[in-house]
């Protein structure tokens, strides 16, 4: 057994077929509504009126490798769905630190951000959310990490969690 099957058995993967559709699925017949999702219609209700008014968006996301793609991907998206004023902003660990914080937020303004769209982070940023929306900010948090009992004052929380 190569070291690849062996992978692809610790995942239980023993059969075939089984691999076969774990390497090659077929995502026309995976059935899955992202409107099951908490607070997704709000966030995509404020995507569109950013879109027909033509805000800037501000994707902030975290500087891990998850926080990085997210980014990445999601300026793709805007782009492609037409968005015209897009930008990102990752934070340097060792100046602004883990988290959405009060200088990012600054930058954040001062880039022209009329919506703050977080990826990877800003379930627990309730201080950071708030002050973002004294400044006329908008925040629309996409993120998988634990939650507090209370949801982020943000426009929209999407987290699976």
């Amino acid at each position: 057994m190569t070291l690849f099957e062996k992978i692809l058995a610790a995942r239980g993967l023993t059969t075939r077929a089984a691999r076969e559709e774990f390497l090659h699925p077929n995502y026309a017949s995976v059935k899955h509504d992202p409107f099951l999702l908490p607070d997704m219609r709000k966030a995509v209700d404020r995507l569109k009126k950013a879109h027909a008014e033509g805000e800037k968006i501000v994707i902030y996301g975290d500087y891990d490798i998850d926080g990085l793609s997210a980014t990445a991907i999601l300026l793709d998206a805007f782009g492609k769905f037409g968005f015209k004023e897009v930008d990102a902003f990752i934070p340097n660990r060792f100046v602004e630190g883990y988290g959405m914080t009060m200088g990012a937020v600054d930058k954040v303004r001062n880039m022209g951000a009329d919506l703050i769209v977080t990826v990877d982070t800003g379930s627990l940023c309730h201080a950071e959310i708030e002050y973002a929306s004294s400044l006329g900010i908008d925040t629309v948090v996409t993120d998988h990490h634990n939650v507090a009992e209370t949801p982020p004052p943000s426009v929209a929380a999407v987290n699976p969690k």
